[in-house]
């Protein structure tokens, strides 16, 4: 159990502007705290926001890796400038979180033996025994059904270790606080201004370069409205919060014109999820000002939320609030995402004692896929469920719990101002709004998150202990060896293997070639149900009945509602002379 205790006098009742309230400790008071190192390390965080948002949100395989090179420069060169200035840096407990994330992942691509597979891991040991065991791939297995997405996952958390520990180090001082949080505005800020020009422009295509797969009601840099609309609510409470916080007023209409902005854009991607979260996080923000006796200023989040509902309503009100309609009655709600969620559970069950790996459940959900079956379900789109089948019950909980105990750590601390209450809010909101959907597993949005949550908790710097330089260092040099690791790990993707595997049997080479290839990508993606489909089509259309039949029932153990496999059960069947079965498995498939 890691104890959490919060030290140092409770701060001062009363008005707390970011800019004004809560006073730096002494050694932020040095100039120190200003090293060119230090600003580089802001440049860094920035930048690494920015090209997370501008890289289509993240999405693309490629951007993780800039993304996450530039997280692991900001900590070296923060590091760097602790060591030219003598300058100890601190670990916040809740920097134990990517931590353990980190540990988790990488326990899930351990190999392990047979015996403590099938005490951690069933449904793993089944899939070895059913499938593998007879192809004659019978070496030791990891936890994770995928390992490439796990080294994935592992690259991303040490990307937000990273980011996490720069920004609760550089939010010590009170104007790298507002810094950091007005570059999130500003870049939230840049997205809303996109897509509005281009809504303005009637572009239906980004740039006139790039055009999305499903229609877009506002074009911007991130394509799936969901996520869009969560990092506007980051990025916009991020906005409100530097407009309620300071006692400029040209600042605060500044701040408060952004913020307008982002809310705009954030009604406009019709995200019925995320315009929720948006306006209830302006309201609460509104409470907490009003609490803190914030004089005028106590309209300003309203008066945001408000000002973009009205925009909003004037720009394409038919088209709101006829999105809002369809959760007017209890029965339209279940039957959206929560009608699902009770088939995810299955998974979970399934993997409740350690997950089938972080980032696999696109690959592992198929096993138990009974409903909507044209579609290709990436995630639960509910955080609690996707941590549960990745992770495992004990360990989600455990997180789950742990990062609520920060939280009210951080609350009873009674040091957080505006700012970082508006910080906060912003990321306890993406947070609930992922219960819905999963803006969190792109990168855009959970650097964004990071940098709020980094710069709330830092308020709380005094009780955190202190790192000596010779454990920060390597703490940075394990971050950069845990994504080099990653980096090469991740090669070898499940669609690019199956998109070798089709282009291999397209040219019709031998069956001994045919099978070693296939073979060698299943040991690569044990839990990838089309590999196997593919070799049971192959072996049908070659007359290879039994054999063509033996991939089915491996197609079968992976997903049983699968079409295709039936199809070539079919095939095999008709090849063999047994018609009755063949017609049988037709009309399975054609269910």
């Amino acid at each position: 159990m890691v104890q959490i205790r919060v030290c140092g006098k409770k701060a001062i009742h009363g008005r707390q502007a970011s800019d004004q309230s809560a006073a730096p400790v002494g050694e932020l008071m040095s100039s120190r705290a200003s090293h060119p190192f230090y600003f580089a390390a802001e440049a860094c965080l920035g930048t690494c926001v920015a090209l997370a948002a501008f890289a289509l949100g993240g999405a693309p395989a490629w951007a993780l890796w800039p993304v996450a090179l530039l997280g692991w420069l900001a900590a070296a060169l923060l590091v760097a400038g602790a060591q030219v200035t003598a300058r100890r840096t601190r670990w916040h407990p809740i920097l134990w979180l990517p931590v353990a994330a980190i540990a988790l992942c990488l326990f899930q691509l351990i190999p392990l033996p047979p015996v403590l597979l099938q005490i951690l891991s069933p449904a793993m040991a089944d899939l070895r025994t059913f499938a593998l065991i007879p192809l004659g791939l019978d070496r030791w297995r990891p936890l994770s059904i995928e390992p490439a997405a796990s080294w994935r996952e592992v690259a991303k958390y040490a990307t937000y270790a990273s980011v996490l520990f720069v920004t609760l180090q550089l939010g010590r001082s009170v104007s790298a606080r507002v810094r950091l949080l007005g570059m999130l505005a500003l870049v939230g800020a840049t997205v809303a201004l996109i897509g509005l020009v281009h809504r303005l422009l009637g572009l239906e295509t980004l740039f006139g370069l790039y055009s999305y797969t499903n229609p877009q009601n506002l074009v911007t840099t991130i394509g799936n409205p969901n996520h869009l609309a969560g990092f506007l609510t980051v990025t916009g409470l991020a906005s409100s919060g530097l407009a309620v916080s300071t006692s400029n007023r040209q600042k605060t209409a500044l701040w408060g014109l952004l913020g307008v902005l982002i809310a705009v854009a954030a009604l406009l991607t019709l995200s019925r999820g995320g315009i929720f979260f948006f306006v209830v996080a302006h309201a609460l923000l509104g409470l907490v000002v009003v609490g803190g006796r914030g004089g005028w200023r106590s309209a300003t989040p309203v008066g945001i939320a408000a000002g973009a509902v009205g925009l909003a309503l004037y720009l394409i009100s038919d088209q709101l609030l006829g999105r809002l309609q369809t959760l007017d009655s209890v029965v339209k709600v279940q039957q959206s995402k929560i009608e699902f969620w009770p088939m995810f559970t299955d998974a979970v069950a399934a993997y409740a004692r350690m997950g089938m790996g972080r980032g696999t459940f696109e690959v592992g959900f198929t096993r138990f896929q009974s409903k909507q079956l044209d579609f290709t379900f990436t995630h639960p789109e509910n955080l609690v469920l996707q941590l549960a089948a990745e992770f495992g019950v004990p360990a989600t909980a455990a997180l789950l719990v742990f990062a609520v105990v920060c939280l009210v750590k951080l609350i009873q601390s009674r040091k957080l101002g505006l700012l970082e209450s508006a910080a906060i809010i912003g990321a306890i909101s993406i947070a609930l709004h992922d219960l819905f959907d999963f803006a969190l597993e792109m990168p855009a949005t959970a650097v964004a998150a990071t940098i709020a949550s980094g710069a709330a908790f830092s308020v709380a710097s005094e009780g955190a202990r202190r790192l000596r330089a010779p454990f920060a260092a390597a703490g940075v040099s394990g971050l950069l060896a845990c994504t080099a690791l990653a980096f090469f790990g991740a090669k070898g993707s499940v669609a690019d293997d199956e998109r070798s595997l089709r282009e291999l049997a397209t040219q019709r080479p031998s069956l001994d070639l045919l099978r070693g290839q296939a073979i060698h990508l299943i040991d690569r993606h044990p839990g990838d149900f089309l590999l196997y489909s593919m070799m049971a089509q192959e072996m049908a259309e070659r007359g290879e009945g039994r054999e063509s039949l033996a991939w089915v029932n491996r197609v079968m153990f992976l997903r049983p509602a699968d079409a295709t496999a039936h199809s070539a059960a079919a095939v095999a069947l008709l090849r063999m002379g047994r018609r009755t079965q063949a017609l049988g498995e037709l009309r399975l498939a054609f269910e």
